[in-house]
């Protein structure tokens, strides 16, 4: 349950208004009041002050996902005089954010243990296909790891779909690394919302613990119109949450491009052409 944040915010900067306005909405959502009016302006405040003690880290998308949703308008657009009906509505939607807020609160504290002091390589679905297998990947020198340095592998899940939809591609090459590298997953990751291991600390000499895990899409998440942009823009938000950015691993210039774009990160290897230049005639 990804939260995207603005450029330059933090993780330590989300997360005491987030505690403070999931505190707030608990205490809303068990006080007493007059009637119906005196309920909709304690929910209206408790609205108005969320949204701006969250402005300067989260975007206006996410304020509108947490606070502002349809049922926000729709109560504050309600005429007076209100009636009791009111009352069960605003109840109903300050229930549906409190349990909202609070799972985000405990997965970002979760997410924010497992990503901090720990480098972090999101791979696009050309690493699967182009590179080394996936049981065999020595990324140490590639991103220039310190002796002993684990390294923690974060999979969008619009990449595994994508491997999955290329079980059926033309080519049999391809078709052949898709189902082996989701087989991998399949068993390193048992749980998947839980990080698996995929090389034991000293695979290599001085080689570090890699550790893999799959980016789930939260309930409700509309994905972007095309995988690579999708994929990006997961790579986006960990690199918001992360305390260390993170570096985007892909063949495709087009993904490198999409990637340095959002100023991310990104490590593009090479792939020479096959064979010889064509001739001209």
């Amino acid at each position: 349950m990804l939260l995207r944040l603005l450029p330059g915010a933090t993780p330590a900067s989300v997360l005491e208004p987030l505690q403070r306005t999931r505190t707030d909405v608990g205490n809303l959502s068990t006080g007493h009041f007059g009637g119906p009016v005196d309920r909709r302006e304690a929910y209206l405040h408790w609205a108005n002050e969320s949204v701006r003690a969250l402005r300067s880290a989260l975007p206006s998308a996410e304020q509108n996902r947490l606070i502002m949703t349809s049922a926000f308008w729709h109560i504050q657009s309600m005429a007076t005089p209100l009636a009791n009906a009111t009352t069960s509505t605003i109840n109903t939607e300050v229930q549906a954010r409190k349990t909202e807020l609070d799972a985000l609160y405990i997965a970002l504290q979760d997410q924010i243990s497992r990503w901090e002091s720990v480098r972090i390589a999101i791979p696009d679905t050309s690493m699967f296909i182009r590179h080394d297998k996936v049981e065999e990947w020595d990324l140490a020198p590639l991103l220039q790891l310190a002796e002993g340095e684990p390294l923690h592998i974060v999979i969008p899940m619009a990449v595994v779909d994508e491997l999955d939809r290329l079980k059926e591609a033309s080519k049999k090459e391809t078709r052949w690394r898709a189902r082996y590298s989701t087989a991998v997953l399949d068993r390193v990751l048992p749980d998947p919302t839980q990080t698996g291991v995929l090389r034991e600390q000293g695979y290599e000499p001085g080689r570090g613990c890699v550790t893999v895990e799959v980016l789930l899409d939260p309930p409700g998440h509309v994905r972007l119109p095309g995988d690579d942009d999708e994929i990006v823009d997961q790579a986006y938000s960990v690199n918001g949450l992360a305390t260390q950015p993170v570096t985007v691993l892909t063949y495709d210039t087009g993904q490198s491009m999409r990637a340095r774009a959002r100023t991310l990160s990104c490590k593009k290897l090479p792939d020479p052409p096959h064979g010889e230049e064509p001739n001209s005639n």
